[in-house]
């Protein structure tokens, strides 16, 4: 099993340091989550895995050629389609619509064919999110506080149904929820001891 190993990683912005020499390992294959206060880097350290913010100095070692899937703070889906075809879009042509209504009712959608987007509610969006990220032809998936507007039950009902999909492939979580990182029986990387806050 390969290895993503982070080495004295360190931005700024404005003059703040946000990150500031980060040393980490984050297993492939497993799920990791990341937990600190807010302002702390989590969100800037995904991004910087993924290749959209350049870090000031240090290097990430064991992402080359990796293809990446991401439920960001914001759902970021396109508003005027519907959830299917917003899913559909990230997907392998093989994928039938009749197989992503099969994943959408999984983590609990009703109701929801006939509308747009921009009709559904938070909490429906966002799972339409996790979906999309699920399904997206990816090794490692990164999940920036994926359960906002979730109530407990339907949280460990999507929980469930991610651990059952992305078995073998590397998860990365940013939660602020103990219960979360229990609930994956996660590896829990806590960011603050080195950090300012930003």
């Amino acid at each position: 099993m390969n290895t993503i190993y982070i080495k004295n990683l360190t931005k700024q912005y404005e003059g703040t340091p946000v990150l500031n020499q980060l040393n980490l390992e984050i297993k492939e294959g497993k799920i990791t989550c990341i937990m600190g206060p807010s302002g702390i880097g989590k969100t800037t350290l995904i991004n910087i895995l993924m290749g959209l913010v350049k870090a000031d100095s240090g290097v990430v070692d064991g992402l080359d050629g990796k293809k990446f899937a991401a439920v960001f703070q914001e759902n970021r889906l396109c508003e005027e389609i519907g959830a299917i075809l917003n899913v559909k879009m990230v997907c392998d042509k093989k994928v039938t619509e009749s197989r992503i209504k099969k994943e959408l009712e999984s983590v609990g959608l009703i109701d929801y064919e006939k509308k747009k987007v921009n009709e559904l509610s938070g909490g429906m969006k966002r799972r339409v999110a996790i979906v999309r990220a699920v399904m997206a032809n990816s090794d490692i998936i990164i999940m920036d506080e994926p359960f906002k507007g979730l109530d407990d039950k339907l949280k460990i009902q999507v929980i469930n149904y991610i651990k059952q999909k992305t078995g073998g492939k590397t998860l990365i979580v940013i939660t602020h929820n103990k219960e979360e990182v229990e609930a994956f029986s996660a590896d829990l990387i806590e960011l603050g001891n080195n950090h300012k806050e930003y």
